[in-house]
Order: C-alpha cells, then structure tokens, then sequence
C-alpha cells in the first residue's frame, strides 16, 4: 500500500487548522527552542533554525521543495508524509524536512473557473504517493465538467497514483439556466405543469403524462418523442420545449397494489388506445421497507416478468403483488496488523441492517483505514447490509504524538483546560467537567459521547473533546404572612441559576414589616437573595394596636367602660351610653361627635372618646340648678330651669338640681 499525500477525509479537520499557518500560544511557565532542519533542497515555515516559543504554544509547519525536488516526510517530534505538520511547544523539540531529488512531477491546470488543490501548477511526488486531487468550482458563476489528462470522470475528488510523471486538467463549465418549456394538447396534465420553468445547465428533468378520465396520452412532441407517457428525461443543455398530445380514450387501465411496494405509473385508471402497448413496472424504491419485494402479478396480466407489457385491445385491470421476506446478508470482518474488531468473524444481519464495525488497535498500534465492501478511516462506523460484505480493518505501528483539543459550551470548565494538548500514542487521558454555579454538565462530544464524568480518551489518533453545559433554572417562591405585598408578588417565579433577586415588602395601612422567614431571615428591606436552588422567602407584617380612652361627663355608664382600651389596627369598636336615674345620654365628645347612640369608631389612630350625660325631668319649686344665684337656671320664676318655680329642679317641689343655692341654674332669675 503507498504513502498518501493531499488531504485524506481523516485528517480533514487536522488539515483545517494547519492551513491557517496560525501559531496559537496557550500559558506556560517557560519558553522553548524548536529547531527546523532540512536534508535535501527545500524549505520550511518557519524557516530552518531556531525559533523560541513559550510553553504550550501550538506550532504549524509547512514544507515547500525546490524544483526537481520532492517532499518525502517529516523526521523527528513531527512526523508523517504530509507537507503540512504541527507540534506544541512543551519541551525543546528537533524537526526535520526530508526532500529528495526527482520523484514525478504533477501539472495541475484549469479550464474554465475554478480552483483545485493542490493548487494549479507544477508539484513533485516521491514514487509511489497517491495524491488527493479536488475540484472546486466557482458558487453560481461555473460547475464543475469533467477531468482530462492523467484523470478522467466526473467526480469532483479523486486519488491519484504518482508512479509516474502525470498531467491533470480541471474543466469548469459556465454555471447556466436554461429554459424547460412544458405544453398540453387536449385534456391532460404534464409534469412539470404547463408553464416555462429554469433549470441548471446539465439537470436531468423527468418528465411524466397524465390524462384526464376518459383520455389517453397519445404522444409527445418538440424536444421528446414516442409514446412512453410516464419514463421521459430531459436533459437541460439547451432551452427546450416538451408537449403532451392527448386524444379520446379507447379503453381503460386500472392498475392495483397487493403489499407495500409500488407501481409507475402509480395506482389508479388511465385512458389507454387501442394496439398500443401500455408500460406498467414494479418497484421497491425508497421509502418501500428493504424486507418488501415484488412476486407477481395478477389480473389481465400474470406471471414475474416485470415490467408488465399490456397490448391494448380492451379494457384492462392489473394488480402488483409484493410480499414481505426475511433476508439476511454476510458480514466477514477480517484483519490486518495488530488488534480486534466488533463484530469478530462472520456473522449474518437481517437485509438493510445498520452495522456498528468498530476497530481495537492493539498496545503500540494504532487504526488506519477499513478496506474491502467498505473504506475510510471513521472508527466506529456504520455499514447497511444490503449485500454480503467483507471489510478489513487496516493496522500500523503506532507513531509520534497525538493531540487532544478540549472546549466548552456553556458555564463550566473542563481539565485538561480548554486548548490543545500533545499525549503519546495510546495515552490514557481523564477529562472531567466542572460546571459554573447556575450550570449543570449535561453531556460530551466529539470523540467523547455520553454524560459519564470524568471520562477517559485513549489517544489512538488526534482527537476533540467538547464538554457541553446547561444553566440551571431555579423556583422562587414568595408568601405573604399579614398585611402587605411583597415584589416579585407573592406566587412562584422561575430564574435561571445564580441570578441575583431583589425582594422588598410594603406594609398595608396599619401594618408595619417585621421580618423575613424561610430562605431569608432577618429585618432587612429590600434585600437580596442568589438563586443556587429552588427557594422560599416569607414577609411576615406586624399588625399596629392603639388604644382608646373612654370618658363621662354626667351620670351614667358606658361599654366599654371608662377608661383604656387596646385594639389592633382598623378594629371596628361599638360604643354604647345609658344614664344612671335621673340622666340620659346627652352627645359624644372627642374623636366620636353627634348623639346615635350606639355608635361605631374605627381604630385607625389613638382615639378618646367622652359620653356626656346631661339630668333628665322637668319640676316646680326651689330647687338646685345647674348654675349658681338665686335664680338662675334652665327655666322660668325667680330662677330659670328646665320647670316653673324659684328654682329648677328635675320634680317638683323642693328639688335639688346639678347645682348649688336656691335657684342655681343656667339661667338668670
């Protein structure tokens, strides 16, 4: 098997980053010399000598021969065959570029627009090196034709054999459109509908017929011919026209299908005419299951041949019978070098199976390539069975360092630290994430799949590791206790993990806040509290009391009695005065006015309130008023009172009033 040079699918992503020509530096304590050397005629970039780098930076290397020279491999902390290399600058390290004389010479061109790689132009290959050629055309302006030269064919990539000296043409052609012209004559449909539609220079149109009940398709004309309605291609390399010709049915086809396949046309009643021969065909194509295969068919025409071909002469029915089978396939899986493989041996799988091949390199070995019914160098794959199959899984001595790339998506860290990191080959590496509060590991990729943490990579090759994290969303969940509202209200609120919350509490009238229960404690308002879990914050309020002061003026009693009381804060309080004998409620003074009797004072304040009690009765004679002189009080005689007579009292006869004297009242005698 030769050497390989170009840019093999396996190393697509190595050779991605080594085309940047970037030198990345990651922190070190130290600084190292990487030395370039070269045997043979050539360069390098760097260029040979001495280059001080700090530790861990990660270098890439080029290396271009001279003419009439060739580069044959990298010796040293970089190794391989590849023109293109890298190293991490972890310790002082020694790279040599070997060129040698003659090998064969490759010329790349172009005709047309388009870029190849390698590059157009001349390039020298040591005997024996398949080189990866590609094509690459210009998006909307040129597609990519064919090769000419020392390659032929379409396909855009293609491996080429340096055993000797070699010429190879790239031919792009104009990135055209061309104009599909679709008509109708009599009662029918064409697909593509009737109409102008544009199309790429080189697409393949198909083109299908169908007429209308008690049609039939006759012919086509302009740029398709015959009588074949439903199998017709175009092929857009010029503006073309296509017309369906329909006429009067003669007879009618009824197609049918018995399982899960299909027919083309597909099932259903056509016009057909008389002595033409009507194409019917049975097909398992996708999405039909890969277990379902056509038996037979039934009615007007019977038998396997397939497809059916019915000589119009009447009326005709048809059925496509598909049965379902179980079939297995083979797989042989073999080996070359050290190691093992899964599945060992031969083993059988039902048809259409998808088959994980994975291969095990043995200590000092490493995996290179699967060969056989199928190749590449992805390990594990997936192979279908849809033929017996027999692959080798190709292994070689173990060569160089390998590097380990690891990043992060989302809140965390990973070790070893985000970057790239050289190991030896086969070196067993833990790598564990360590999410961000707020963040959870969820799970790896790359060549690590799965949530196990920590995990281990075995460095067989140049591998990438992404460790993936997810915020966290916690529940806050607020209560009020009393009279009071708290912000956010009370309820539960979701926040994603580590936010930080401001909760304040406002009191009600006649409340006051008093403090904090649950996830908070304490007095303190507003406040903050950080969301690393589902929480619980409760505002407790204090409810005010005041007191009221109940007084008498007079005789009589009251509810509640005379003196202090204490009530809670907006406490309605039913205040009721009854006069001893001899009294009757007169008014309430204070923070109650008026005479309704009873009657109700809100606690919204300290309050005070006096019932005044005033002597009830009217009476003749002398007696003691409410003021003081012979004569003085509510009525009328020497003294006036509330009655006749010198003086006033509440009876009659000698009285005695709230006052004093003969006759003392509140007025004058």
């Amino acid at each position: 098997m030769g050497d390989k040079a170009g840019i093999p699918g396996g190393f697509l992503l190595v050779m991605c980053v080594l085309a940047l020509g970037a030198v990345f530096a990651a922190s070190a304590a130290a600084d190292y010399t990487l030395t370039i050397n070269v045997v043979g005629q050539g360069t390098t970039t760097p260029a040979p000598g001495d280059h001080t780098y700090p530790g861990g930076t990660f270098v890439s290397l080029d290396a271009f021969p001279d003419p009439g020279w060739a580069f044959d491999q990298w010796q040293g902390a970089a190794v391989g065959t590849l023109p293109s290399a890298a190293v991490v600058m972890d310790a002082d390290k020694t790279v040599t570029a070997v060129f040698v004389e003659g090998g064969y010479m490759l010329v790349i061109s172009v005709d047309g627009i388009g870029t190849t790689s390698p590059p157009e132009g001349t390039h020298f290959y040591v005997p024996g090196r398949t080189v990866y050629v590609a094509a690459y055309p210009s998006i909307g302006v040129s597609v990519f034709d064919h090769w000419e030269g020392d390659l032929t064919g379409t396909d855009r990539q293609q491996e080429l054999l340096m055993d000797a000296d070699k010429t190879v043409v790239a031919v792009f052609a104009a990135a055209e459109n061309f104009t599909l012209t679709t008509a109708v004559v009599g009662n029918g449909s064409i697909s593509p509908a009737a109409g102008a539609h544009t199309f790429l220079r080189g697409t393949v149109v198909p083109i299908r017929a169908f007429g209308d009940p008690g049609w039939a398709f006759d012919h086509w004309e302009g740029d398709l011919s015959g009588t074949n309605q439903f199998n017709q291609m175009v092929t857009m390399d010029a503006d073309k026209s296509v017309t369906a010709v329909f006429v009067a049915q003669d007879h009618s086809i009824t197609i049918g299908v018995m399982g899960g396949g299909q027919t083309i046309p597909p099932p259903g009643t056509y016009g057909a005419l008389d002595g033409r021969e009507f194409h019917v065909v049975a097909t398992t194509a996708p999405p039909v299951p890969p277990n379902i295969v056509f038996d037979h068919w039934e009615g007007d025409f019977t038998g396997s041949e397939n497809p059916a071909v019915l000589v119009i002469d009447g009326d005709k029915a048809l059925t496509a019978v598909f049965i379902e089978v179980v079939d297995e396939r083979t797989l042989t899986m073999l080996v070359d070098g050290a190691g093992t493989v899964d599945p060992p041996g031969t083993t059988t799988h039902p048809l259409g199976a998808a088959v994980t091949i994975t291969a095990f390199p043995e200590p000092g070995w490493e995996f290179v390539e699967w060969q056989g019914n199928w190749t590449g160098s992805t390990n594990p794959d997936t192979v279908t069975m849809d033929f017996d199959r027999t692959i080798t899984a190709v292994f070689a001595p173990a060569t160089g360092d390998h590097t380990l790339t690891t990043s992060v998506i989302g809140g965390g860290t990973i070790s070893p630290e985000a970057g790239a990191h050289v190991y030896g080959h086969g070196t067993e590496v833990e790598v564990a994430a360590t999410p961000n509060v707020g963040w959870y590991f969820s799970h790896w990729e790359g060549d690590l799949s799965g949530s196990a943490n920590p995990a281990t990579v075995v460095m067989d090759g140049d591998k990438m590791v992404t460790a993936v994290f997810e915020q966290l969303n916690y529940l806050l969940t607020t209560v009020v206790v009393g009279g009071g509202v708290m912000d956010p209200p009370a309820g539960s609120h979701s926040y994603v993990g580590g936010t930080e919350v401001t909760v304040s509490a406002a009191a009600n009238a006649g409340w006051a806040f008093g403090h904090w229960e649950g996830d908070l404690s304490g007095d303190e308002n507003p406040t903050v509290i950080v969301m690393d879990n589902d929480k619980t914050v409760i505002a407790v309020f204090d409810q005010f009391s005041y007191t009221l002061a109940i007084a008498v003026v007079g005789e009589g009693t009251v509810i509640p009695g005379p003196g202090e009381h204490v009530y809670l804060s907006g406490t309605p309080v039913l205040v009721s005065a009854g006069g001893d004998p001899g009294w009757d409620f007169d008014r309430w003074e204070g923070d109650l006015t008026g005479s309704t009797n009873p009657a109700t004072i809100v606690m919204d304040a300290d309050k005070s309130v006096t019932a005044i009690f005033a002597q009830s009765g009217e009476g003749e004679g002398e007696g003691e008023g409410e003021g003081e002189g012979e004569g003085e009080g509510e009525g009328e005689g020497e003294g006036e009172g509330e009655g006749e007579g010198e003086g006033e009292g509440e009876g009659e006869g000698e009285g005695e009033g709230e006052g004093e004297g003969e006759g003392e009242g509140e007025g004058e005698g």
